[in-house]
This record gives structure tokens, C-alpha cells and sequence, in this order.
């Protein structure tokens, strides 16, 4: 294999590595129904089928590069080595156990799966129940129609946020317009009062600072993202995916002690 053919390989992986499973299928789904590469007009609109604006810079760069380099090979091809590509990167038992997560500026080859990309998939995937948490929450429309959408197919919604109207009980209007009203009120949404914070001599109280999810008690996402715009989609953000359930309990058991204990109290829109 020479090195252009290799590159446009580890180009395709990236893209599967990086995108979810719904926008891998769509973009797979897009390409083959592209009789050549020949139609500028329809390939160019494939990009769009993708949301995180980064990822799709990258896939149109894969298209550009296919173009380019690889015109005699056919979208069929081209659609199967990306399908091919995401359920390997699925079974592999390494990428099972442990995965690392990144969002911000990535270089050329970077097959790191995104932030939102792994949140998306946490959420779309929960069968069961899903927890989490996170210290500010601002215009997160993707995640909100994600779990929305885990709501109305009978999935627990657990969230644990911070709040600077915590000691009243009430939601933050912030959270309330990056989540929505009604998926609060469907959903078990707690916050950490301030009269059992821990405080320092001189009045300081303590912040809920935990970014993380939990789907299932299968699957831990520990990350340094709040669910913001930001920390999504600009920010350099790290974290870790784990498909351990001893740790998945373990995250949850604790917030589900500090519910019963009333450390966390809960609240409402």
C-alpha cells in the first residue's frame, strides 16, 4: 500500500472513529447513493448531514481527497470501508474497555473519539436508565433532543446540576432554557443545597464540580466538559469512556446515596 492509499485509509477510520453511529450511517447512507463522485453538487452537500462543524470539515476533506486521488474507486466502495471501518473501531475489546475523548483542535490522523460524539452515543444507546452530571448546562439543543428523545422511550432520567438558586430548590433559568421545561419535569433533576456544602472558615462553599454520565450502569463517561456549547464544540476539553460495570455503579451508587442521605435535594423548574 502506498502512503496516499494509506493516508486516505486512516482518513476513513478517523471519520468512523469520530463520528456517532447515526451520522456514520447517514454519511455512508449519503455516498452510496452517489453513483460517482463525478456530482459535485450532491457531494458536496454530504458534509451537512454531520453536526459537529469540525468533523465535518474532516469528512469533506475525505471526499475531497477521494476526488482527487481515488476517482476510480466507487461510492459503494467508498461507503462500505467507512460502514467497515465504525464496526470494527465497535468490537474492538480495547476500544470497549477504555477510550479516550477529546474535543478542541485536532491534528491530521487524530482517530480520538469527540465529546459529543461519545455523550450522543451514551444517550441514544441507554436502554434503562441515565445519569448526569454537570456544574453549568447552556444551549445544548442536540443533547436536549437526545434525551428527550431517551424519555419518551421509557429511559430514567437522572441529572445532578449546579445551580446558583440551589438553596431555594428551584432551576437556574439558564438550565432551564438549555434543557427545556418539560424534559425537567420528566425527568429526576437534583441540586446540592447550600446548607450542606462544606464551607470554609470564612462562609467559602464548595461547587458541584463533577462532569459525568452513566448509562445503564454499563457504561461511565468522566470528562472535564460541562454540557455547554462551548465545551462541546470549542473548547479543548479530556475525558475517558469506560465499559466497566463496576464502575459504572460505583458512580451512580454515589449520587444515589447522596439523594437518600439529602445531600442533594430535588428540584424543580
Amino acid at each position: 500500500m502506498d502512503e496516499k492509499a494509506r493516508d486516505f485509509l486512516n482518513t476513513i477510520i478517523e471519520i468512523a472513529n469520530r463520528l456517532p453511529a447515526s451520522e456514520l450511517h447517514s454519511v455512508s447512507e449519503s455516498i452510496e447513493s452517489l453513483r460517482t463522485y463525478s456530482a459535485p453538487n450532491e457531494s458536496c452537500s454530504l458534509p451537512a448531514t454531520v453536526s459537529h462543524p469540525a468533523n465535518r470539515d474532516r469528512t469533506r476533506e475525505m471526499l475531497q481527497q477521494w476526488r482527487k486521488d481515488f476517482s476510480d474507486l466507487s461510492s459503494q466502495a467508498v461507503a462500505w470501508a467507512l460502514r467497515t471501518a465504525g464496526e470494527a473501531s465497535a468490537i474492538s475489546p480495547l476500544s470497549q474497555r477504555i477510550q479516550v475523548v477529546w474535543s478542541g483542535p485536532v491534528s491530521k490522523g487524530c482517530t480520538l473519539r469527540r465529546t459529543e460524539q461519545v455523550l450522543l452515543d451514551l444517550i441514544r444507546n441507554a436502554s434503562k436508565s441515565l445519569l448526569i452530571v454537570s456544574f453549568v448546562v447552556y444551549k445544548i439543543p442536540t443533547i436536549a433532543e437526545a434525551l428527550r428523545s431517551a424519555v419518551e422511550r421509557g429511559v430514567e432520567i437522572t441529572l445532578v446540576l449546579e445551580s446558583p438558586e440551589e438553596s431555594e430548590g428551584k432551576m437556574d433559568i439558564q438550565i432551564i432554557k438549555g434543557i427545556g421545561k418539560s424534559l425537567i419535569e420528566q425527568s429526576h433533576v437534583y441540586t446540592w443545597p447550600l446548607e450542606k456544602r462544606l464551607k470554609t472558615e470564612d462562609g467559602q462553599h464548595g461547587s458541584l464540580h463533577v462532569k459525568c454520565a452513566v448509562a445503564d450502569e454499563q457504561f461511565a463517561f468522566i470528562s472535564s466538559a460541562n454540557l455547554t456549547e462551548y465545551a462541546l464544540n470549542l473548547n479543548m476539553e479530556l475525558g475517558v469512556l469506560l465499559e466497566d460495570s463496576t464502575v459504572s455503579r460505583t458512580i451512580r451508587g454515589i449520587f444515589t446515596s447522596l439523594i437518600d442521605d439529602g445531600i442533594l435535594r430535588k428540584a424543580t423548574a
